[in-house]
């Protein structure tokens, strides 16, 4: 189980769930934060991160910390995100962002390769006629025909 769900399903107590507000918000920034650090940006004490840490099953803050900044890792380098669904219900804040800031990315990158293949096209249609040859053995004249007709390029 991720451990950002593991987060949501145990009851933390109001001082400690401020801290995981904090810990989620912050995300892999807390890599270079100490205990000390975080609890004073929270108002709290360093040892609320122990019992946090220990709630979800860790041994201290530096073996949670530690499995938290892989999972974000992990989160954010393989996942691929479905365009049509790109979270659900369960889906933590964190991932979210993360799906939704990386189906932006995408879409301006899409944008881009369309636009350089619009441009390339239009070049093809400047010239009017083009020759291309291919070895015969490997296409037959029909199928090179009908796959490129769309272009409107006739094979001789």
């Amino acid at each position: 189980m991720l451990i950002t769900h593991k987060i949501e399903k145990v009851h933390f107590s109001t001082s400690e769930a401020v801290i995981v507000k904090y810990i989620l918000e912050q995300g892999e920034k807390i890599r270079d934060m100490s205990v000390s650090y975080i609890a004073q940006q929270t108002y709290t004490s360093a040892p609320l991160l122990i019992r946090i840490a220990k709630k979800l099953g860790y041994s201290g803050w530096n073996a949670f910390k530690e499995d938290y900044l892989k999972e974000l890792e992990y989160l954010y380098s393989s996942q691929e995100v479905d365009a049509s669904i790109p979270f659900v219900v369960s889906d933590d804040f964190m991932t979210i962002a993360h799906n939704i800031s990386t189906l932006e990315i995408e879409t301006i990158q899409d944008t881009i390769s369309l636009q350089k293949i619009i441009r390339k096209l239009d070049t093809v249609h400047q010239f009017g006629h083009w020759l291309i040859y291919i070895k015969e053995e490997l296409f037959h004249q029909k199928e090179l025909d009908f796959k490129y007709q769309r272009l409107h390029m006739k094979f001789i």
